[in-house]
């Protein structure tokens, strides 16, 4: 397993834990635990029946995490009130005037033209092709470990968004601050088409913090680590993104904040945790020959862990086979 896989499959099981230990108020909880296990072992079968395939099995393995992202975030509408039956909105409210002095989605009105507007939305709906943007180059150039860094950052950075929506039940501005607002707002065809988006994608109650900007930030630094003109064209859209998400008010200012630190913080534990996977006996090609003392009438001081030359080969790529072929040598 892979780190975005162990990610996926922990976040699936701890949901479905606490679904059973406290369900109270949440309508059809059997349902979400039955999905959650559906997916676990999906999930498990793919691994094990598609890794270092190749075709369309193996393009499956590896991007899968894109298809199971998004219902997750849509799920969290019948969740987020699993622990606390009331919503922090007027904290937020509160904290965004302290900072500002004003409330910036009202605010943002005064400065509103359609053609503004339509940027704005533009940024907002770049969202859903950044991470394509920033995987398709590395798998293209057959980057695994960049790869499959970027799809742990990333979605360290929804996971650890969707617990924070239990813990903070928030609902946007949209809602709360409508009675301030002098009317909606007014584009042209980008406003229509995200209207329709947020009429199937759009969740209640998970406002803080902003999961677009956290993981818009991963993705943003990710790239830099690994493809830094990705990350030069990616900046202008995640630094627009950042600032739409109140323009447009589905969130407010001190949402897009916190997601830009949870996109920070999501990245620098990824790398680390990263770092200790490749490590660690976990990752493929590790802890094959184990020293030993000769006995007598061998001939051979090391005993091979049971891993395959070929599931090697399969995880490691044509480098790791190159590497296997000189440890052979060696040994």
């Amino acid at each position: 397993m892979r780190p975005v896989d162990m990610a996926t499959l922990l976040y699936l099981g701890m949901i479905a834990v606490l679904l059973v230990l406290f369900h109270d108020g949440i309508e059809g909880w059997r349902w979400y635990v039955l999905g959650h296990a559906t997916a676990m072992l999906l999930i498990a079968v793919l691994i094990r029946s598609a890794e270092g395939r190749t075709g369309w099995p193996g393009i499956l393995r590896r991007w899968y995490p894109l298809l199971i992202f998004f219902p997750l975030f849509a799920e969290m509408n019948g969740l987020v009130n699993m622990f606390f039956p009331f919503w922090a909105n007027s904290w937020l409210i509160q904290l965004d005037h302290a900072l500002f002095g004003v409330h910036p989605t009202v605010w943002f009105e005064t400065v509103a033209t359609p053609a503004l507007t339509e940027l704005m939305v533009l940024f907002y709906l770049a969202y859903f092709l950044l991470i394509p943007a920033a995987a398709l180059p590395l798998y293209g150039k057959k980057k695994g470990r960049e790869f499959d860094n970027l799809m742990f950052n990333t979605s360290l950075a929804y996971y650890l968004s969707f617990v924070a929506f239990l813990f903070f039940p928030a609902v946007s501005p949209r809602i709360t601050l409508a009675h301030l607002q002098g009317g909606p707002l007014e584009g042209g065809l980008l406003l229509g088409l995200l209207n329709w988006v947020q009429s199937f994608g759009g969740i209640h109650g998970g406002a803080f913090p902003s999961s677009h900007v956290a993981v818009a930030f991963a993705v943003l630094l990710s790239a830099y680590r690994t493809e830094r003109k990705v990350f030069y064209v990616l900046l202008p859209f995640v630094l627009g993104l950042a600032v739409s998400t109140t323009y447009c008010r589905y969130h407010y200012a001190v949402d897009a904040i916190a997601g830009a630190l949870l996109g920070l913080f999501a990245v620098a534990l990824g790398e680390r945790l990263f770092e200790r996977w490749e490590r660690s006996c976990l990752y493929p090609g590790r802890c094959l020959a184990v020293p030993r003392a000769i006995p007598a009438g061998s001939e051979s001081g090391a005993v091979t862990v049971p891993l395959t030359e070929e599931k090697r080969r399969r995880h490691a790529g044509p480098a790791g086979s190159q590497t296997s072929r000189v440890r052979q040598e060696i040994e």
